[in-house]
């Protein structure tokens, strides 16, 4: 069974802190296929804006 890995992210977050660990832990999945699912979540599922300006999409919400 794969282990769930959520992203929580928030307006204002920094990029660096969720892009970079999102890197390693989809590329774990590529490389071992079903071990990790990894998803984004956020107070409400929908557009985040971060701290430079990237608008990434939550695809959860956390009363999901």
């Amino acid at each position: 069974m794969a282990k769930s890995v959520a992203f929580v992210l928030f307006h204002g977050a920094e990029e660096l802190d969720f892009v970079g660990p999102w890197e390693v832990f989809t590329m774990l999945n590529a490389v071992a296929p079903g071990e990790v699912a990894a998803f984004t979540v956020a107070e409400t599922a929908g557009i985040v804006n971060c701290a430079k300006g990237l608008k990434v999409a939550a695809d959860y919400a956390f009363a999901d």
